[in-house]
């Protein structure tokens, strides 16, 4: 919404990361890794202050949070500079700051990656990987599209090796899966129990591959891998995770409002109502009282003027 309406807004939020690259950078090389790792939750100097322990008020005592250990917020600023660049066009702007971030993200997530010479294909988490893949390909795309042109600084600062891009490309095609339970976790450590014993998730991480990119997308980025991804085994995904999510983040509403926008409808309409409700409304067992969820409520924005609408920009076209 920001970037086809205020850009200039999108481009100061952008901007709040840039400042921060230098701890993002200072992170990875700490935790003995190439590139920038921003972190899940971000101090005003851009230090991970992510706690390691959360409340439950079902027993009134702390419990572990292992939140920090989530990386994937550096390939959702990546995803949001390519779209930055696909809206306005401003090649300036990945001159002056875009290409930096994106190429230093694109660094610390293949340092992590790890071939597997069996043949066995990605492992772990579906969106992670699958986004790797993305922001990896798009980092060779941003220096192609840079090459020729004035902006040796940026060459200075980041001193990429000849062999990098190559290397990304590599990796990118490496290959050869509702009662209103909420916060499930802190409700099985108050019996004494965990949510690892069970098949259950508080959201699906691999619905946001749908959330974000077209079929046609997710198509191309999965046959790449050396996988294959028909309508039939999207449709049995989106089943399999609907009877085992529960919708414990806000987030997941509206990740489901937007799936099923291309099959059921009126479930979709009914999933966007509840993600709105849990900013406006005090649900039971809820966490409004707590302060809102700014994703969300820009997810709900997003599910109205882009997937009820259709409205796309790829390939440099609307």
């Amino acid at each position: 919404m920001l970037t086809l309406r205020r850009p200039d807004l999108s481009r100061a939020l952008l901007g709040y990361r840039y400042r921060r690259l230098g701890e993002a950078r200072a992170a990875a090389a700490a935790a003995g890794h190439e590139g920038a790792r921003f972190p899940w939750q971000s101090g005003i100097d851009g230090r991970d202050v992510t706690p390691t322990e959360v409340f439950n008020p079902r027993t009134n005592r702390w419990m572990p949070d292992h939140s920090r250990l989530q990386h994937h917020v550096g390939l959702a600023l990546v995803y949001s500079i390519w779209g930055d660049y696909q809206a306005t066009g401003d090649v300036e702007y990945l001159i002056d700051q875009g290409a930096e971030l994106a190429l230093e993200i694109a660094r610390f997530f293949a340092d992590l990656a790890e071939y597997d010479d069996t043949g066995a294909g990605l492992r772990g988490n579906a969106y992670t990987n699958v986004m790797t893949a993305w922001v990896l390909r798009r980092a060779v795309e941003i220096v192609a599209l840079l090459e020729g042109r004035a902006c040796r600084p940026l060459w200075n600062r980041l001193r990429l090796r000849p062999d990098e891009p190559a290397t990304w490309e590599k990796i990118s095609r490496y290959g050869s899966t509702e009662q209103a339970l909420g916060r499930l976790d802190l409700i099985l450590n108050a019996e004494g129990d965990s949510t690892n014993n069970y098949r259950v998730g508080k959201q699906a991480d691999v619905l946001m591959l749908l959330y974000l990119f077209s079929a046609e997308e997710l198509r191309e980025l999965i046959e790449d891998l050396g996988y294959s991804l028909t309508p039939e085994v999207t449709r049995r995904t989106v089943e399999f995770y609907r009877a085992r999510s529960t919708h414990g983040s806000t987030l997941s509403n509206v990740v489901h409002a937007w799936v099923d926008a291309r099959s059921d409808r009126e479930r979709s309409w009914a999933a966007l109502c509840r993600a709105l409700e849990c900013d406006l409304v005090f649900v039971p067992g809820g966490t409004t009282n707590e302060g809102i969820h700014l994703g969300a409520m820009a997810g709900s924005i997003d599910m109205v003027l882009r997937c009820y609408t259709g409205l796309e920009i790829r390939d440099d076209m609307l």
